[in-house]
């Protein structure tokens, strides 16, 4: 399991089962692990990815991640922190992330930053993701925040969005 960052209106002890959710996650990501990733879904989870497509179901969402792993995320890493918890019942509870992720694109490192949200229920295995959905963090002009030695964060999903990399001046 890999530390996971709580900050915001979130109390450490609040959170700290969904800390340990979420290392895990990080901790399999960051191994391209797509079963253990997907592991803390339920088996009727939806996640909507960065593109908006939509995975119906823990196994689709292991397929997914591992086609992921072995492809254009190849090697990256990811950080989450837990900037808000939002409880909506005993059962049910909202987070609020911030995720940094980190790959190498043409030997440059390239950083893309997003916001997942997760609907989380307490189930007889524990609390289990039922919903990820994933916005990536634009600045005012519609630009990715993040990027690294000169490479454009768009860069680091080529493979999924056509978008070019800024020109040099």
């Amino acid at each position: 399991m890999t530390e996971v960052i709580v900050t915001g209106d979130t109390q450490t002890g609040a959170a700290k089962p969904f800390a340990a959710l979420l290392g895990h996650m990080q901790g399999a990501w960051n191994k391209g692990n797509a079963q253990a990733f997907a592991s803390v879904f339920g088996e009727q989870a939806d996640f909507i990815d960065l593109m908006g497509g939509h995975s119906a179901g823990q196994q689709a969402i292991a397929k997914v991640h591992a086609a992921l792993f072995a492809g254009p995320y190849k090697g990256s890493k990811v950080e989450y922190r837990i900037e808000k918890q939002k409880p909506l019942s005993q059962t049910v509870t909202v987070l609020f992330l911030r995720m940094k992720l980190t790959m190498e694109r043409d030997g440059k490192p390239v950083e893309m930053h997003t916001r997942p949200t997760l609907v989380l229920m307490k189930t007889q295995q524990g609390w289990r993701v039922a919903t990820y959905q994933i916005t990536r963090i634009v600045d005012g002009a519609g630009r990715a925040v993040g990027g690294k030695a000169g490479a454009e964060p768009s860069a680091a999903i080529a493979d999924e969005a056509p978008e070019k990399p800024a020109k040099k001046k």
